[in-house]
């Protein structure tokens, strides 16, 4: 199985005047090399095009989703869902092979803190979980999960594995997500630098986005690269995240 989490950054989705630098002869080049790295991330040897089972997004809205234009012969194999707070998005996509049966949506933070989720039950024994938790009341994101998914009679399945991923915007406690998930047992993810960088000379200090399951540890766990191939001088002509890839 193969996943991959992005938080593909409001501001660059639809330049802000702090942005601007993303526009270059009437295309937003920081756009195009999102879609770009969607697409050369998890790619394979012999491979046109990267198949992913699951593709998470975060702060990416379906206006700006179609922007991203990615070529038919990709986006046709897959389905979507998305999770909407105010103006703040998930959105989760899926190969058609697999078959949803119920769908949960809501905010892990407060009325005013828009934070959305997305829970996805599959007839294929997945619950697929995409998350964009708050900065702040943590404790209170996971609660919210946590009193979803207990009413969620394929919780208590042992056939039924869960992919818990997205932006995290803290670095997750690993022994609190477990006690937080039970019954279930969750694999540990390597802890990758994917935050946060909007300048050439900023570092990615933090490990905020994050791909867990239940299934197994990772056989390919990565994040980008060639960070520099998309600095213009100062400027970083993508998310200030960066995505993480997961083979499992």
């Amino acid at each position: 199985m193969r996943l991959l989490s992005y938080n593909t950054y409001w501001k660059i989705m639809d330049p802000s005047p702090d942005k601007n630098a993303c526009l270059l002869n009437s295309r937003n080049v920081c756009r195009d090399n999102v879609a770009e790295i969607i697409l050369s991330i998890g790619l394979e040897k012999d491979e046109k095009y990267p198949k992913y089972d699951f593709i998470s997004l975060q702060e990416c809205t379906l206006k700006n989703f179609k922007k991203l234009d990615f070529p038919s012969n990709f986006i046709n194999k897959y389905q979507k869902k998305y999770s909407k707070v105010s103006k703040n998005y998930v959105i989760t996509l899926y190969l058609s092979k697999y078959h949803p049966i119920k769908t949960y949506r809501g905010n892990l933070s407060t009325p005013n803190d828009y934070r959305p989720f997305l829970i996805i039950v599959f007839k294929e024994n997945l619950i697929h979980i995409n998350v964009h938790f708050p900065h702040y009341n943590v404790k209170e994101g996971y609660k919210r999960l946590q009193d979803i998914l207990y009413k969620i009679p394929q919780f208590y399945d042992p056939k039924y594995n869960l992919i818990f991923n997205g932006d995290f915007n803290h670095q997750p406690n690993f022994k609190f997500i477990n006690a937080a998930f039970k019954p279930h047992k969750i694999f540990n993810s390597p802890r990758l630098h994917t935050c946060c960088r909007e300048k050439g000379h900023d570092e990615y200090e933090e490990r905020f986005d994050n791909i867990y399951t239940t299934i197994a540890k990772p056989i390919i766990y990565r994040t980008l690269k060639n960070v520099r191939k998309y600095n213009r001088g100062e400027n970083v002509l993508m998310s200030d995240h960066l995505p993480v890839y997961s083979k499992i």
